[in-house]
């Protein structure tokens, strides 16, 4: 095994990528001293994947305390809707704000390759995402039998059916891609975001408060190794306009 080999893969692939700890700290530390962002004041919500690894990528759960809002599902879309993130802006403290991560998420090996990840307690390495990967190789097989990838709608899957539907369209560019699994989690976030930003919109013109996002890719590594974040959005919302964060 080549030492640090996953450290090297983030380096090439994701070089913006920082430690989720610093992102966390640098975050909280800038909204806390120039908009007054604390943990009696505020609300955090995150629009990730419910994988389990995505807990510790960051550390805002830790700071704002016990209470948080999951506002996503499979790879991170924001399936909870624009009734779930109404309800999540009314249960802000009371002239309080809110925080948001968001953004899909992608493991790296012990050997750097990209879409697997050991976890804790397990032996062999898994897929992440792995509700990303299973589009990827469904469409593969149906391809290989010359077969069209049609997702069906199923009401007990019915998260894999949107994501499926969503990936669908760059399905193509992501098997032309040199990475294809860099490519995937690109498409997604890209997806992601666009979702989001829509149901942020109409939220922003009716919440009093503020509204930070942060939004990247999540990159789980090794369980007893340091996961990154690849920031790729960090902004506030007043008064229904956003304006830049400087990190």
């Amino acid at each position: 095994m080549v030492i640090n080999a996953h450290l090297e893969t983030v380096l090439k692939e994701f070089p913006n990528a920082t430690e989720g700890n610093g992102l966390t700290e640098a975050a909280v530390n800038y909204l806390k001293k120039t908009y007054g962002f604390t943990p009696q004041n505020t609300l955090f919500g995150f629009c990730t994947c419910p994988d389990e690894i995505n807990r510790t990528v960051t550390r805002f759960m830790s700071y704002y305390g016990d209470k948080q809002f999951p506002l996503g599902g499979l790879a991170g879309y924001p399936f909870t809707g624009k009734t779930g993130f109404s309800a999540f802006s009314h249960h802000a403290p009371d002239n309080g704000n809110l925080v948001i991560l968001y953004g899909p998420h992608v493991g790296i090996a012990q050997n750097g390759e990209l879409g697997k990840v050991l976890r804790e307690n397990q032996s062999h390495e898994s897929s992440a995402c792995g509700a990303a990967i299973a589009f990827l190789k469904k469409y593969n097989q149906s391809k290989s039998k010359g077969e069209l990838c049609n997702p069906q709608d199923d009401a007990l899957d019915m998260q894999q059916c949107h994501i499926e539907k969503k990936l669908l369209p760059f399905a193509e560019q992501i098997l032309g891609a040199e990475n294809q699994i860099k490519k995937l989690v690109e498409v997604n976030y890209r997806l992601i975001e666009k979702e989001l930003l829509e149901i942020i919109k109409e939220l922003a013109h009716h919440f009093k408060g503020k509204i930070a996002l942060m939004g990247g890719i999540m990159i789980n590594t090794k369980h007893s190794q340091p996961s990154y974040f690849d920031l790729k959005r960090a902004e506030i919302y007043i008064n229904g306009q956003a304006e830049r964060l400087k990190l």
